[in-house]
């Protein structure tokens, strides 16, 4: 089967979705419209993503020729409502025949409001024959957004490897963009400093800069000013093959961003091992134990994640089975096997 990828640009946690259906001896083309792919990336990508330019009036025919040329059978495209580039490419898809998929990061379970029931009801009788996303939302409380939405876990490989773990010291990864106010670092930073003399903490804070860098200094001023300079690491622009290896120095992952889609970055610290905190407000919480494998803070809430972080820091051993269940988790609920079977069921092939 040919299966045609659709999105603004390429994401990791697309990684294993694509190299699974390659396993499985389906033909994978992955189309990106903005953003050079990073050089670590790009070599881990099992074929050769396309960069198209902005689908503008000459140009809408020679999309029309592509979709023919590469005569997709399945053709799934991010965030249509939110991308020119996405809906129309749906739209001649679907005009020529083809099975059309919309992904987005929405819970499948939730409460919807009236508009967006009605963006979902358009897009489903205008380019989509399925619509899909990697969070579940709480199936005990509210219905399916839709009857023809359905769950496709995010997947990932787990590390069996034993990890490096320190004495006594709790090390603390964060992984997230560094000039971006929404990831929250200066409140992680916040939180810890509440705790200094609780808690015998190292943060490595991991994350991409680029030339926007007003954010990153008021961090920068922060960890001087409150004298954190040697519990603080910043790893900038780290190879994303590489990132496995800075999870595995750690023993307990905090990801404090607000309105976070879905973090893929919880997901790969629960394959490397790692409990995990993160926000309300992250998708991909739905993926938390709560107690079990981590906890769920309020978002934007100083005193909450700090207390969280307390519990969870206070018996190293519970922390360390709590690592144990994310590790366990992943391998029971994230495997490629389950990605697989979900996903052809979705497109009526299984």
């Amino acid at each position: 089967m040919r299966i045609l990828f659709l999105a603004p640009m390429f994401h990791p946690n697309q990684l294993s979705w694509i190299q699974t259906l390659i396993d499985n001896k389906h033909e994978v083309e992955f189309w990106f419209l903005r953003k050079r792919l990073e050089d670590g990336i790009k070599k881990l990508i099992p074929i050769n993503p396309k960069k198209i330019e902005h689908p503008f009036s000459s140009k809408i025919f020679s999309y029309y020729q592509a979709l023919k040329e590469f005569d997709p059978e399945v053709v799934v495209g991010r965030n249509p409502h939110l991308n020119f580039f996405i809906f129309l490419f749906l739209f001649i898809s679907k005009l020529q025949g083809r099975k059309t998929v919309i992904y987005t990061q929405t819970d499948l379970y939730q409460k919807m409001p009236f508009w967006r029931k009605l963006t979902v009801i358009i897009l489903l009788n205008t380019i989509g024959n399925y619509w899909i996303t990697p969070l579940e939302g709480c199936a005990a409380s509210y219905p399916k957004f839709h009857s023809r939405a359905f769950y496709i876990p995010f997947t990932i490989e787990a590390v069996d490897e034993e990890k490096v773990n320190g004495h006594n010291q709790i090390k603390i990864i964060s992984v997230g963009k560094l000039n971006q106010k929404r990831k929250n670092v200066l409140l992680l930073l916040k939180a810890l400093k509440k705790l200094e003399g609780v808690v015998d903490f190292h943060l490595t804070l991991v994350g991409h800069l680029n030339y926007r860098q007003q954010h990153y200094q008021e961090i920068i001023k922060y960890i001087k000013e409150n004298k954190l300079k040697s519990r603080v690491t910043i790893k900038k622009n780290i190879p994303y093959p590489k990132m496995i290896l800075e999870y595995r120095k750690n023993n307990l992952f905090i990801l404090p961003s607000s309105s976070e889609p879905a973090a893929y970055s919880l997901l790969e610290a629960m394959a490397a091992g790692l409990p995990v905190i993160c926000s309300d407000s992250n998708g991909t919480k739905c993926y938390i134990e709560e107690g079990k494998n981590g906890y769920v803070f309020k978002s934007d809430d100083l005193e909450d994640l700090a207390e969280k972080i307390r519990i969870i820091t206070s018996d190293q051993e519970k922390m360390k089975k709590m690592g144990e269940r994310s590790n366990q988790m992943v391998k029971d609920k994230h495997k490629v096997s389950l990605f697989y079977k979900a996903f052809m069921k979705v497109i009526g092939d299984y």
